[in-house]
């Protein structure tokens, strides 16, 4: 077999260095790949074949072939740019998205409004995110839909520019007290995590967990954040000290008391 044939006759498998990325072409990377050829799906991902930016199939974990059985939407576009002939290759792309959680930061350009000491100020949150892709279809198809060609830093970037953009607003429309922000309360992340719920259905991907960092706000006001932070990190302390001090209270001891009697009578002891 020469060596045309075995490069040929080898599997589509995820590309080596690519399990940390959330979405990689497959390693042929050719765009035309043979009827019958292998391909091979681990655990934890999705395989989606796209036909000139058209999600077509998504695949789970197992051994498939490139065929109408395995790929039916793939093979009826295909064979619609057909002019004569039989099948004997397919067009498109082959991308694996990996389905594991991901951990990313961003930063709102756009300004909330919160409430302070002085009143409502203008501030721009940056923080972190954890999310996941659920359907691997819809999140494929919102990519293919801006990029001929998906590529793993194009989407990171395209998943932080919506999550900080959607998070700004929701924060822009619900007035929070700027030190709730800041101490990341349970309202404040409960809110933004049920909101950001319409991503499943819109995009494909869920966020799981949100966390303010700090908080960036216009000049003149950088004092104002300061003794935000300020009286934050005293309540803090004092909580804090507070839960020092009634871990290491000292208990007293029992007194006891003799109670005695006349001649030979017993003693007995009892507690005060």
């Amino acid at each position: 077999m020469g060596l045309f044939s075995k490069l040929f006759s080898k599997p589509i498998v995820l590309p080596q260095g690519a399990r940390e990325d959330i979405v990689s072409v497959s390693s042929l990377g050719l765009g035309k790949y043979k009827v019958g050829k292998d391909i091979k799906i681990e655990n934890g991902y999705r395989l989606v074949t796209v036909h000139y930016n058209e999600v077509c199939d998504c695949l789970h974990e197992g051994n498939y072939k490139i065929d109408s059985l395995d790929m039916p939407r793939l093979f009826n576009a295909c064979r619609k740019r057909l002019i004569k002939g039989n099948l004997k290759s397919v067009t498109g792309d082959i991308y694996y998205v990996n389905l594991k959680d991901f951990e990313l930061g961003f930063s709102c350009k756009e300004n909330a409004k919160v409430k302070t000491y002085t009143g409502v100020s203008k501030v721009k949150a940056m923080g972190e995110f954890t999310f996941s892709v659920t359907d691997a279809s819809i999140f494929m198809q919102n990519l293919c839909s801006e990029y001929s060609i998906i590529k793993n830093k194009i989407a990171l970037r395209d998943i932080t520019t919506i999550v900080s953009s959607d998070i700004a607003y929701l924060l822009k429309k619900k007035l929070f007290d700027l030190a709730d922000i800041l101490k990341n309360e349970e309202q404040v992340k409960m809110y933004l995590l049920n909101s950001l719920e319409k991503m499943e259905s819109e995009y494909g991907i869920k966020v799981k967990d949100v966390t303010i960092t700090d908080v960036k706000m216009p000049k003149g006001y950088e004092k104002e954040l300061e003794s935000v932070k300020e009286s934050i990190n005293a309540q803090d302390d004092l909580l804090q000290e507070a839960e020092i001090n009634s871990s290491t209270e000292v208990q007293e001891e029992p007194v006891f008391v003799v109670v005695g009697g006349q001649g030979n009578a017993p003693q007995q002891n009892t507690f005060v």
